[in-house]
């Protein structure tokens, strides 16, 4: 629909693993041993609105992708006009507004979508993970009208963009399934309600612990940011953690919760100094 190549990403960003997605992955942990990435790709940085709009003016970017929270980047929430003004820019500029809900669609930050907090409408959102409950892969791209006329034209363009295990009809069952469940037990908003009551009991509770620097989220999607700590005692293991590899220190953390406590979770992808609570 733009007649342009570029794409525009945020930093700090997890999109997924193939090698599309990867191009929109600054991160050369992620990048590594695979290329060549797509060729006309470039980062801003994360909830800096004249970051993008220096990008934008030059009119060469087809898309700009972006979550609405930055999951893996540390449970990174933006101000709350930064996506209004995003959407803005990019609709001054004909660039498209693509939101990359997998982690945070499916009222997992208490609205259906976490862009509805700030109203906003994108050209095009992605979904997964949780449309299926977890259960089997399923995923959905919604998109405007004026993308959907440009991509299914014609009977032989919408031939060009199936795959042979692309309609699963259990998946989409499990999809539709799940959005029954999601409405009908009124699951949105009570993640608004028991994701504030967690984090408020969070913050109670850890209060007292100097390695616990920030508890913060929206909806059932929070994480606890942790600090080195002051404290010689604790410092000397945290720094030969941290010696060993950046992620062992949450590694170990994952690991306690689970064994001793059985708690699930796991440290953010992109900023292991953050543990995800959801």
């Amino acid at each position: 629909t733009t007649g342009r190549s570029g794409l525009l990403y945020a930093n700090g960003a997890f999109h997924g693993l193939t090698c599309g997605a990867l191009s929109m992955m600054g991160d050369g942990f992620w990048r590594e041993k695979f290329g060549p990435m797509l060729a006309d790709t470039a980062a801003v940085p994360f909830n800096d609105l004249a970051a993008l709009a220096e990008p934008l003016a030059t009119k060469r970017y087809a898309a700009f992708f972006v979550e609405p929270v930055q999951s893996e980047a540390g449970i990174r929430i933006p101000n709350a006009d930064y996506l209004r003004e995003a959407r803005r820019l990019c609709a001054r500029y004909g660039t498209l507004l693509v939101l990359d809900e997998v982690q945070t669609g499916m009222f997992r930050t208490g609205r259906f979508l976490a862009a509805h907090h700030y109203g906003v409408e994108a050209d095009m959102v992605v979904m997964a993970k949780a449309l299926s409950g977890g259960l089997i892969p399923c995923s959905a791209v919604l998109m405007t009208d004026r993308v959907y006329d440009a991509v299914y034209h014609s009977l032989k363009r919408s031939i060009v963009h199936t795959s042979t295990f692309s309609e699963n009809a259990m998946s989409m069952r499990a999809g539709l399934a799940t959005l029954d469940v999601l409405e009908s037990e009124n699951l949105g908003e009570r993640a608004l309600v028991m994701g504030e009551v967690l984090r408020e009991r969070l913050r109670q509770q850890l209060a007292g612990y100097e390695m616990v620097r920030e508890i913060r989220g929206v909806g059932m999607l929070s994480g606890i940011e942790f600090q080195a700590p002051k404290q010689v005692r604790l410092r000397l293991p945290f720094e030969a953690f941290r010696h060993i590899h950046s992620s062992m220190f949450g590694q170990v953390l994952v690991m306690r919760l689970f064994r001793d406590h059985g708690i699930l979770t796991q440290i953010c992808g992109n900023n292991f100094m953050v543990l995800k609570v959801a």
